[in-house]
């Protein structure tokens, strides 16, 4: 049995991955693999406060809810 991947719903219009999604290296992958191509969406905080207030957090506002560091920002 192959396993389906969890696509977030919001994965189009989320900003963050809008801003960031294009990023290659291993821990963007990971990041994205995590929260928006896999079974973690329900701890991502940017999903859940699209789901609350229909609106998205700022573009640089991880899925753990806190700012992007300057460290990730320089990352492919």
């Amino acid at each position: 049995m192959v396993k389906k991947k969890q696509v977030c719903e919001f994965l189009e219009d989320c900003e963050f991955y809008k801003k960031f999604g294009e990023r290659q290296s291993n821990i963007w992958k990971a990041i994205f693999s995590m929260y928006c191509n896999g079974h973690s969406k329900s701890l991502c905080e940017v999903y859940s406060q699209r789901v609350e207030s229909g609106k998205f957090s700022a573009p640089d506002i991880m899925p753990t809810g806190r700012p992007v560091s300057f460290v990730y920002k320089q990352l492919p």
